[in-house]
């Protein structure tokens, strides 16, 4: 059975992934869009985002992703 209040608790986690994402690229100091490998977390949010997967299918995907640089 689904908690009624998931879908802000799924919102809430996005945005706490998003913000962490964003500081970890402000503390290694490298343009967003440089042509460095992205990290498994820049996957993760691309996906997320741009391709609306759920969490867990972007984690999947990010960690192949990730490996396949």
């Amino acid at each position: 059975m689904m908690r009624a209040n998931s879908g802000v608790a799924d919102k809430a986690t996005d945005r706490i992934l998003e913000l962490s994402v964003d500081a970890h690229i402000r503390s290694r100091g490298t343009v967003r869009d440089s042509m460095k490998p992205k990290s498994i977390g820049d996957w993760y949010r691309i996906l997320r985002v741009h391709y609306r997967l759920s969490r867990i299918q972007s984690i999947r995907f990010a960690l192949w992703l990730h490996a396949g640089v």
